[in-house]
């Protein structure tokens, strides 16, 4: 029987491919978010090539790592311990994806679209202005999705980049400007990213070092704010799930039992913004963390009944942007 917590309770991945499901979000801070800029990534790049190797952190639906020494993750085909204490009738019930709401193509908005994403296959021009020509590969690894993503009636652009050097992924949600006819970046982040059909947006945090966990992926939510056509960092969630402390004995504390009043062998950090200096030592980590009714409560303002958007992305080709022209 399956007593695993979903990575996020009511989360799918954002297309049906099998690559769509490689991650979502990188820090966000209390600035402007900004990815590296591109020459700092081929510097990157050229260093690892260089080398010959890299140490590997954890990253999510990368390549398996090599776990720190003495930290173990929990192993499927171990027989543990039945330590969930009902946790199945704790786990939210995950919603069937949904389709995005039919709206009827604006030509100028898709020509618009079209012309970032010609802009990026032949030129290698990202829609932040910045140039890829050295971080490119194989372009098909990109891949896009014509959807009304927030609920405003209207069609967005959503770019998932997926560059050679991993430093490099990033995704974007474009909106058409029918009063100035051009092209705006709404949000961009981490390229793993669930929509809901409320207009709330999930993103996968890049990377999860010393989060410990084994089937929660740390992320932040965001609000849809129609009246400025914007999303607002709702905030981060990570989590503690009993199952990697009871299989590092010694290594790790134990989980607080008597914190998971829920009884669901899971406990949650919840922040303003995406950062783990708060989980800089033991006695902090139990302090903040909370019951999984306490999470519950904070998210069902954000998602609520809201289900999961099921998009259509395509390969970045020259065939499938001319499909939405």
């Amino acid at each position: 029987m399956n007593k695993k917590m979903p990575r996020t309770p009511f989360s799918t991945p954002l297309s049906g491919s099998a690559r769509a499901t490689e991650i979502r979000i990188r820090n966000i801070m209390s600035g402007p978010k900004k990815r590296p800029p591109l020459p700092f990534l081929i510097l990157v790049f050229s260093l690892c090539i260089f080398c010959g190797n890299i140490v590997s952190c954890q990253v999510k639906e990368a390549e398996p790592e090599q776990e720190p020494p003495g930290i173990s993750q929990p192993d499927s085909s171990q027989q543990l311990p039945d330590t969930s204490g009902g946790m199945e009738q704790n786990t939210p019930k995950v919603p069937d994806p949904a389709a995005p709401p039919a709206i009827d193509p604006d030509s100028a908005a898709r020509a618009a679209y079209a012309k970032v994403l010609e802009d990026l296959l032949f030129h290698r021009n990202l829609p932040d202005g910045q140039n890829g020509e050295a971080i490119f590969d194989d372009m098909s690894e990109n891949e896009f999705a014509l959807a009304d993503v927030d609920g405003d009636g209207r069609e967005e652009l959503v770019l998932l980049t997926r560059p050679v050097i991993y430093a490099g992924y990033w995704g974007y949600i474009l909106d058409y400007d029918q009063d100035t006819g051009a092209v705006r970046i709404q949000f961009d982040g981490f390229p793993s990213l669930t929509f809901y059909t409320n207009g709330a947006l999930a993103e996968d945090d890049s990377h999860a070092q010393g989060i410990w966990t084994d089937d929660f992926w740390p992320h932040s939510l965001y609000r849809y704010l129609p009246e400025t056509d914007s999303y607002e960092l709702a905030g981060h969630v990570s989590a503690w799930e009993k199952s990697v402390s009871d299989i590092n004995e010694g290594h790790l504390p134990p989980f607080p039992t008597e914190k998971d009043k829920s009884g669901a062998g899971i406990l949650y950090y919840i922040h303003p913004v995406s950062s783990y200096e708060y989980l800089n030592n033991i006695e902090e980590r139990i302090d903040m963390a909370v019951d999984q009714s306490v999470y519950l409560e904070w998210l069902a303002p954000i998602i609520g009944d809201a289900q999961p958007l099921e998009l259509e992305y395509l390969p970045l080709t020259e065939e499938n942007i001319s499909r939405i022209k």
